[in-house]
């Protein structure tokens, strides 16, 4: 008992009876803004050696606004070097101060920054100089949220290990942190300068990351609060440090992203920073009323609205640009974001999914979970809208070929490898099966599968091609069920529907045979794609009601496709008590380029967006 008492006092940071006079020895000088814009002070403490800096960067809102959460950006060198560049400017380089929302802070050491105080060296206490010098002064002098949550802190290699330290040994003083290709699994000092740091072994047990991660994995087992990304160095380290993380149930963002150089400008401050910045996303489920969505840790309820990312403005599917284009991909995305959407409805094609009947595509999988990460830093949540064969050129010949039992088995082995690979993730709002699935009246041709293409795609699926002696809605029931299973192996959480067509009611004329009130057992919540006809906005209603059969209802289509932008808008208004989210349409022109623009039908999309932000807006209120 004796040497487990040593050795947990050996591990916190004294507060003596030399507090007070080690406090009355602190001096920081007002800023001055220096050529690149940030507010240096100078500090001298008698926790480092001779005089330090601490560089500030703020956003332009500064002077109007309050309240900003302050990401520190934890240095790698000692003093001003900058062999591995210069992290402060990198985020000015990319504006993050300004696009984010934050203040940035970079303090220097006297020492090679390790994020630990020495044993014996009161002069090299580099977690107490941050503790009691730094955030304090940042907390007092700068608009800046004063509280753990509004506390980040960014590293990598050294400061990296030194953002986990901190935070894993003082998780009521900061709220998350991002490390970057970062040595997490070292075991002993004297690697990378750290013995002259750390000193002995036993003080640099009190520090090291894999003690830390088992002896507070319960505190960090709720909230996502540690970042691991990318590698350049280490990534075994990166790779055994997420493994552990996963034994140990701790929380956490894990991206193995591509090699980079291992300095700060090689691409990866943007992503992290992003990762620190978004408010943890919250799974969607549907309330204990069957009547519409909340947010399960909180309860608070969740109306849908957003956009089909269906194609760019070139008609392109996603999967056609997003290897090669993924800046983007990022700018539509924080182009949605503005315009106040919560939801992106995505279409995944199974050719791009599915290498052969029993093969799947990784590469596509992994630029899902890609996706997924991009999603997460908007605060932007998925709709993930599977078995696309929009474009019939990328329709694989073997597809077209099999039978409807082969092709089931075949669209349940997408979905279950989708879902494998999105099963963790509350980012994702709900699996769409398949979009306007038809069940047909008879027989079709051989290899027949796609309805009409409409502006060079085909929206229309069928999920068989003969009818034979069952009833229509019991083959649509079967294949629900089927892939439902499929899913479910792999995921028993996230929401499942079906996009339907308006014309799936039980009623005369076309019908889709995916009859609402009948297939709606097996779905969490049913999808209707509703384009209101001008002088027909009372048809419309009565199609929507016929959807409200005690589950919740959300249009996953409508566009001023067939009435004015200003007839939809008075629809929508008119649809609220029969809908619990709408999602309507984004191929990537912003609104300030639509301005500029002298054709029609770009003034009624402008129109249309306009509404939308307004509407989305008015909700988020």
């Amino acid at each position: 008992m004796t040497a487990l008492i040593s050795a947990l006092l050996a591990c916190v940071v004294f507060s003596g009876p030399s507090e007070r006079a080690e406090h009355d020895m602190v001096s920081v000088t007002e800023g001055k803004k220096d050529g690149d814009g940030f507010h240096i002070h100078e500090v001298k403490s008698p926790y480092q050696v001779g005089t330090t800096r601490i560089r500030v960067l703020l956003p332009e809102k500064s002077e109007t606004e309050k309240n900003f959460p302050v990401v520190y950006v934890l240095p790698v060198e000692a003093g001003a070097e900058s062999r591995y560049g210069d992290g402060l400017t990198e985020v000015k380089k990319l504006d993050l101060h300004n696009k984010l929302g934050a203040v940035f802070v970079a303090p220097t050491f006297s020492h090679l920054p390790w994020y630990a105080d020495h044993p014996t060296r009161t002069d090299i206490r580099q977690e107490t100089y941050i503790l009691k010098v730094v955030v304090p002064f940042i907390d007092k002098t700068y608009p800046v949220r004063a509280k753990a949550s509004g506390r980040l802190l960014l590293g990598f290699s050294k400061s990296g290990w030194g953002s986990y330290s901190l935070l894993l040994r003082h998780p009521e003083v900061f709220g998350k942190a991002a490390a970057w290709d970062a040595p997490l699994m070292m075991d002993k000092p004297g690697k990378y300068g750290s013995g002259d740091i750390f000193g002995t072994q036993e003080n640099f047990e009190c520090y090291r990351i894999t003690t830390l991660l088992a002896d507070k994995a319960e505190q960090f087992r709720k909230d996502k609060r540690l970042i691991l990304l990318g590698y350049g160095n280490f990534r075994n380290d990166h790779q055994k440090a997420h493994e552990l993380m996963d034994k140990l149930k701790v929380a956490h963002v894990y991206r193995d992203d591509p090699a980079r150089k291992h300095d700060w400008h090689s691409g990866w401050v943007s992503e992290a920073v992003g990762l620190l910045l978004v408010e943890d996303i919250s799974w969607v489920k549907v309330g204990e009323d069957g009547k519409g969505f909340v947010l399960d840790r909180s309860g608070r309820p969740f109306t849908p609205r957003g956009f089909n990312y269906d194609h760019d403005s070139r008609g392109r599917l996603i999967e056609d640009y997003w290897d090669n284009e993924w800046p983007v991909v990022e700018a539509h995305f924080a182009q949605m974001k503005k315009l106040r959407a919560n939801v992106v409805r995505i279409h995944l094609q199974l050719g791009k999914f599915m290498a052969g009947p029993e093969q799947v595509n990784q590469k596509s999988l992994d630029r899902l979970s890609k996706l997924l990460g991009l999603a997460e830093r908007e605060g932007l949540y998925l709709d993930l809208t599977g078995l696309g064969c929009y474009h019939k050129k990328d329709v694989p010949v073997w597809y077209d070929k099999l039978g409807e039992s082969d092709r089931w088995d075949v669209q349940a082995r997408f979905w279950a490898a989708v879902a494998g690979r999105c099963k963790d993730s509350p980012v994702v709002f709900c699996y769409d099966l398949m979009n306007e699935p038809v069940v047909p009246g008879g027989k079709r041709a051989d290899g027949d599968w796609l309805g009409p293409a409409f502006g060079g795609k085909h929206f229309v699926q069928f999920v068989t091609l003969d009818q034979k002696d069952r009833a229509r809605v019991d083959i649509a029931k079967k294949w629900i069920k089927h892939l439902l299973t499929a899913i479910r192996k792999v995921d028993q959480r996230h929401l499942v529907t079906v996009g339907l067509v308006d014309w799936s009611l039980d009623r005369k004329g076309l019908t889709s045979g995916f009859v609402p009130e009948k297939v709606a057992a097996d779905l969490d919540f049913l999808s209707i794609h509703l384009y209101p006809e001008s002088g027909k906005l009372d048809e419309a209603l009565e199609t929507l009601k016929g959807f409200s059969v005690g589950k919740p209802v959300v249009i996953e289509e409508t566009f001023p496709l067939k009435c004015s932008p200003k007839e939809l808008d008075v629809f929508m208004d008119r649809a609220i008590p029969h809908t619990n989210g709408w999602i309507s349409f984004y191929w990537g022109t912003p609104p300030e380029e639509l301005r500029r623009s002298k054709e029609i039908k770009d003034a009624i999309l402008l129109d249309w967006l306009e509404r939308f932000e307004k509407r989305a807006g008015a909700l988020t209120k």
